[in-house]
Parts: C-alpha cells; sequence; structure tokens
C-alpha cells in the first residue's frame, strides 16, 4: 500500500508537468488550452468585424454622393456603405422608403437570381444598390407600420435568412 501511494505520489507531479493543466481542466469538464485559444481567435475576428462594420458606417459619411453612386472594387472589409441608389434594374420613381432587406451580393447576377426565387414564393423583390453590393429587398413601403407587420410576416417564414432587416431609404 505504501508504494501505491508513493507511486501515485510521483506519477501525479510527472502527469502534472508533461500535461499541464489541460488534463485536470478535462477531468472537470472545463475548455482545455486549446479550445480557450480557439474561443478567443473567435472573439478576435467577431470585435474586427464590429470594428470594420463601424468603419464601413463611418467613411460612408465621408464619400460624396457622386462616388457612392459608382460601384466601387474595394475590400468587403473596409467597403464603406453609402446611401442606397437604385441597381439598373430598378426606377429611381418607383422606390419606396421602406424596404425587408434579405440578402446582399456583390454580383448582380447572384442578386437577379435570389430575387427571382423570391418571387417565385409570392414576394416581389427589388434590387437597390448600396455601396459596391446588390441588395435584394422586398415589401417596399412608404409605411413604417406596414414594413414592421410585413417584417414580422417574413420573419416566420422557413426561406427567411436569419440576417434580415428593414431599411430606411432616407435614414430617418
Amino acid at each position: 500500500m505504501k508504494k501505491l501511494i508513493q507511486t501515485v505520489l510521483i506519477l501525479l507531479p510527472v502527469a502534472l508537468a508533461a500535461t499541464g493543466c489541460d488534463f485536470f481542466r478535462m477531468l472537470a469538464g472545463r475548455p482545455t488550452s486549446a479550445q480557450i485559444a480557439a474561443m478567443a481567435e473567435a472573439i478576435r475576428l467577431e470585435e474586427s468585424a464590429r470594428i470594420a462594420d463601424s468603419l464601413r458606417k463611418a467613411l460612408a459619411d465621408t464619400i460624396p454622393a457622386q462616388a457612392a453612386a459608382e460601384p466601387q472594387e474595394v475590400p468587403a472589409a473596409v467597403a464603406p456603405q453609402v446611401a442606397v441608389t437604385p441597381a439598373p434594374a430598378a426606377q429611381s420613381d418607383d422606390l419606396k422608403r421602406f424596404y425587408i432587406v434579405m440578402a446582399s451580393f456583390g454580383k448582380v447576377a447572384n442578386a437577379r437570381n435570389y430575387a427571382s426565387s423570391l418571387e417565385a414564393k409570392g414576394y416581389p423583390a427589388t434590387i437597390l444598390r448600396r455601396g459596391g453590393y446588390q441588395v435584394v429587398a422586398v415589401c417596399g413601403t412608404d409605411d413604417e407600420a406596414a414594413v414592421k407587420q410585413s417584417f414580422d410576416e417574413i420573419r416566420r417564414q422557413d426561406f427567411c435568412p436569419q440576417g434580415v432587416w428593414i431599411i430606411d431609404r432616407k435614414g430617418q
């Protein structure tokens, strides 16, 4: 019995030295060093995305209106989001103040394909240009209450993406 206790007392520091705290963290059901590092990296990436989004919003106010109407080849991480202007397929006199944004695409063809799929489901889609992106939007209206009601209805649909949001083209 004395040899067993001596063996355990010798193996315990050796195990601790060889594996660090990860062995005991794993036994306790806690995250290991590798898992903690992965979580820290995920938090860092999320924070970088928030900062990039803030920069896009800040830059949107500094870009002249003429430059906003022209598509720009800017990396998505720093592409400013500027005033909404119609894509070639939309007429400016047809545009409403509020829209429900379903998705945005870098390529017009992808936006048109998605708009067609929404129209097949009974939701006429409008393609707007925002920054260098083609934004596919539905349920255009000038009535804020109506767009909120439509938003609630669309969120209940099984085809609705998770990041759907309402755009106010006048920014109010």
